[in-house]
């Protein structure tokens, strides 16, 4: 045994201090590419002007060498703030890493035009490193803790990471000279022009006529909150939007729509859904009180719905990041994305990071996180919104843009606003009954116009756009069968302005 010890601890070169030991515990060394860094280096202290090609991509953090990154973080400060950099101007803002400035200032320039692709290199190398970085500490968390911690939040926390390091890591070019896309703009409003004259729309189309006229369509990269008081129809009309919006699939109309419930079940909205397309009691469908011809018709239904790209994610308490993990993924398997729906914001998940009394501070960063995840996917994103009590403690109960909980972020974040209405609902709990001292005729009058406002308000309800970035604001009036989970169009079209 001690002649096995004394083999393992014997040197690895003669006359050298290396043992066997020191090779088998040595740690591997992660990816880097110093040759690059060092010439970067030296080719910026050669031609400060070259510091333009790489401002936006490279990072001191993503040098391997630690005094080469202190070298490119002092030399970014000195030509951010007007000055040159070189040994000299070095010495007197880093003096301990003089030595190295002096060796790299030295070394030989392969190439003045290569700064870009060092970068690319460096960059390259500091994402690999942070992929370990990743998985290492995922595997301690996955190794560690109590049998009890949901592995989900791990596995969430690990894709946020990631997603973080590639958005850290896109080689964009920054800001571009207008002629350069100007082309690109003019070629979207002649295609919007033909669309106007041809009786289509620019947006993804809601399917209710009203609605597309004043908005033209669910537009690119736009977040549209959706909010309404409890049963007036918020989750119906947005299944609604996302069933219409996953039937029309010709002309530029083609894509999946990913619905994210965080309220109810996949079994739940696929009997509202069925109800609406097999034309059937919701509540029959609920109950499963069906005849043989109903089922038939639901079976139909089935048949219909599994053929249309509609996604369904029921998970509770859904953080930004596995929305945004979860779209990426039906975007791969269904070849686009062209809406998602998430029902609804005040039960979103900060993952986390904010304390359970901080709702404002929490609402805040989830709306700037939904408009950056619209923007970043390139596709609208519906999002529903509760509204605050205040409605009933008025007399007009028609909501307002001050009646959104939180509303200060959601209005300023938005780039539409829209609230759905049903008067009925308010009229129908609210039906007259005669006061004391009032006379006969008195009450038959008011009893009368009770009804005939109710009468008109019956079956109906309005999508009211109170705030549209690009676009009109006003009520669009709708037909809604409660019954079948359903909103449809009005014979006129529903416009009011």
């Amino acid at each position: 045994m001690s002649s096995q010890l004394d083999a393992l601890f014997e040197p690895l070169e003669e006359g050298g201090r290396a043992t066997r030991a020191d090779a088998v515990f040595q740690p591997m060394e992660e990816p880097n590419n110093i040759d690059a860094e060092v010439q970067i280096l030296c080719s910026l202290m050669h031609r400060n002007e070259g510091f333009d090609q790489i401002a936006d991509v490279l990072e001191p953090d993503h040098f391997y060498d630690g005094a080469l990154g202190r070298i490119f973080g002092a030399m970014r400060d000195l030509l951010v703030s007007g000055n040159k950099a070189n040994p000299v101007t070095l010495k007197r803002v880093i003096p301990d890493c003089n030595d190295v400035a002096a060796q790299v200032a030295g070394c030989d320039v392969i190439s003045f035009m290569n700064n870009r692709e060092y970068a690319r290199i460096i960059v390259n190398m500091w994402q690999r490193r942070e992929m370990i970085r990743i998985g290492r500490i995922l595997a301690e968390d996955a190794g560690s803790g109590d049998m009890l911690d949901d592995p989900h939040t791990m596995r969430e926390d690990a894709e946020a990471a990631l997603f973080s390091l590639a958005n850290g890591v896109q080689m964009s070019p920054g800001a571009v000279a207008l002629g350069d896309f100007s082309g690109d703009c003019i070629e979207d409003i002649n295609a919007g022009i033909t669309a106007y004259r041809n009786g289509d729309i620019t947006g993804v189309a809601s399917g209710l006529t009203a609605l597309d006229e004043l908005l033209g369509g669910a537009q690119k990269g736009n977040v549209l909150v959706l909010a309404g008081r409890p049963s007036m129809g918020k989750t119906a009309l947005a299944l609604t939007l996302a069933l219409n919006a996953a039937q029309s699939q010709s002309g530029g109309q083609a894509g999946a729509v990913a619905f994210f419930s965080l309220e109810m079940t996949r079994s739940e909205l696929f009997d509202r859904l069925a109800s609406n397309i097999a034309d059937i009691d919701y509540a029959a469908i609920r109950k499963r009180v069906l005849n043989d011809a109903d089922f038939k018709r639901v079976v139909d239904a089935e048949d219909r719905l599994r053929k249309l790209p509609l996604y369904i994610d029921h998970r509770p308490a859904a953080t930004l990041a596995r929305i945004r993990t979860e779209c990426r993924k039906i975007a791969r398997k269904a070849g686009s994305l062209k809406l998602v729906v998430i029902d609804y914001l005040q039960l979103m998940s900060g993952g986390g990071a904010f304390r359970p009394g901080d709702r404002y501070a929490l609402i805040t960063e989830l709306t700037m996180q939904l408009k950056q995840l619209a923007k970043e996917i390139d596709v609208p994103v519906v999002v529903l919104s509760q509204l605050s009590r205040a409605v009933e403690q008025r007399d007009d109960k028609r909501p307002q843009l001050s009646d959104l909980r939180e509303s200060g972020s959601i209005e300023q974040d938005a780039d539409v606003v829209m609230f759905v209405f049903r008067e009925e609902y308010y009229l129908e709990r609210s039906e007259p009954t005669q006061k004391t001292g009032e006379s006969l005729d008195k009450f038959g009058e008011r009893y009368a116009q009770w009804q005939d406002r109710f009468n008109q308000t019956r079956g109906m309800a309005d999508i009211i756009v109170a705030k549209a970035r690009g676009s009109r604001v006003g009520n669009a009036r709708c037909t809604f069968v409660g019954k079948r989970q359903r909103f449809g169009n009005v014979g006129h079209g529903g416009v009011v302005s």
